[in-house]
């Protein structure tokens, strides 16, 4: 089992264009508040970074804003999940 490298939050913040640096050359951080882990951070691969979502949306055949029903339907969907 790999052990991935902790942050504490207060470092995130202070430290944050190190963290940057970390991440790009490929390391994965899990930063902590409270002694408790919060989020992680993991390097983008290149397919999913944003510009390409963009392009990819961009080269849609088919692509329209949802409409009113459809986001009522994911916010109750996310309310009954509690998310």
């Amino acid at each position: 089992m790999i052990m991935e490298a902790t942050v504490t939050a207060s470092d995130f913040r202070q430290k944050f264009p190190e963290i940057v640096k970390q991440v790009n050359s490929g390391k994965t951080l899990i930063a902590i508040s409270r002694s408790k882990p919060v989020f992680r951070v993991v390097p983008l691969n290149t397919d999913t970074a944003p510009a390409n979502w963009l392009g990819k949306l961009r080269d849609a055949t088919r692509y329209s804003e949802p409409s009113m029903e459809e986001i009522n339907k994911i916010v109750h969907k996310l309310r009954k999940e509690k998310i």
